[in-house]
């Protein structure tokens, strides 16, 4: 992923945190936002975990831990996201056989 702006995956989470907000607006609680994030995250087939653990490491110590509100799940969202830019790309190259 080597440009923030051109990442597909990364403008489509963007995407959907401007939906629930813009949807929403403000005034509720952090809880009901993520609710909805989490939602419109499965709307769009993206994969994620919530409340994921990862240890910390400070000079190969353990520290302590630190949850993640929403982890996206890359591979497999990336995995789907490819999946449909072949499908997108086949039905493209049907439709100019066909015309």
């Amino acid at each position: 992923m080597a440009n923030f702006e051109e990442d597909k995956l990364t403008e489509k989470i963007i995407g959907c945190c401007y939906e629930v907000h813009s949807s929403l607006g403000p005034g509720f609680v952090e809880k009901i936002y993520a609710k909805a994030l989490h939602h419109q995250l499965i709307i769009e087939n993206l994969s994620f975990v919530a409340e994921k653990e990862f240890n910390v490491i400070f000079k190969d110590q353990l520290i302590g831990q630190f949850r993640c509100d929403l982890y996206p799940n890359i591979l497999n969202s990336m995995n789907q996201y490819t999946i449909d830019e072949i499908r997108l790309q086949k039905s493209v190259k049907s439709i100019k056989k066909s015309v």
